[in-house]
């Protein structure tokens, strides 16, 4: 089994589920628990507003808070840094019991800055640090490696697209079966959903 299989695996039975009218732990045999976590999403914000977000958020049941990181106007390693450190801070003076992932994106491009990075949130509830070092440090991964050796928080990946021109053939024979089937009526949203599963895929170090 592979991490494409899983992904695939989700989409039919999400889908299958929406046609059958059933949850998807019925279709696997069972409920294994009563409640799920969900993590709250968000963008690019100012450490003020990120905040504000994640009051937001803990007030309508949120307790873990992925953010995007980094944009074109943090020029500078120690900029990068600050944006992301300042950011998970702002988040735990007002919510220390928070978990936060920060989605780097890949911009903080080398390992040293990474250290540093964590260094200083040394002590925050973090659930992984995402996507902190450049893409092209992914190719062997020793990079990466010495990254996990050397901080105290776990490290992940993600890919997105790889693949294109196959995951969109993989996406549209799974729709021609379904519609073949009958099983389900195919709008834009959950071509998306099917499409995102097929191409998205995150690991964790």
């Amino acid at each position: 089994r592979t991490v494409m299989t899983g992904s695939f695996e989700q989409a039919i039975l999400d889908i299958r589920g929406q046609a059958l009218g059933v949850p998807i732990w019925q279709l696997l045999g069972g409920r294994y628990r009563d409640q799920l976590p969900i993590t709250q999403c968000t963008g690019y914000k100012a450490p003020e507003h990120t905040a504000e977000d994640a009051q937001w958020g803990w007030e309508h049941g949120f307790r873990s808070y992925k953010m995007k990181c980094i944009t074109q106007n943090e020029t500078t390693p120690e900029a990068r840094i600050n944006y992301v450190a300042d950011r998970v801070e702002a988040i735990h003076a007002v919510l220390p019991d928070m978990i936060v992932r920060p989605d780097i994106r890949w911009r903080l491009k080398e390992v040293w800055a990474v250290q540093e990075l964590a260094g200083r949130l040394q002590g925050h509830k973090l659930d992984s640090l995402e996507s902190p070092i450049a893409r092209r440090k992914t190719a062997n991964y020793s990079e990466w490696r010495r990254l996990r050796q050397t901080i105290s928080f776990p490290v992940a990946d993600h890919e997105i697209g790889k693949h294109t021109s196959e995951l969109q053939s993989r996406t549209n024979l799974v729709c021609r079966l379904l519609l073949e089937k009958k099983k389900t009526t195919l709008h834009l949203p959950l071509l998306h959903y099917i499409y995102f599963f097929l191409s998205s895929s995150i690991f964790l170090f």
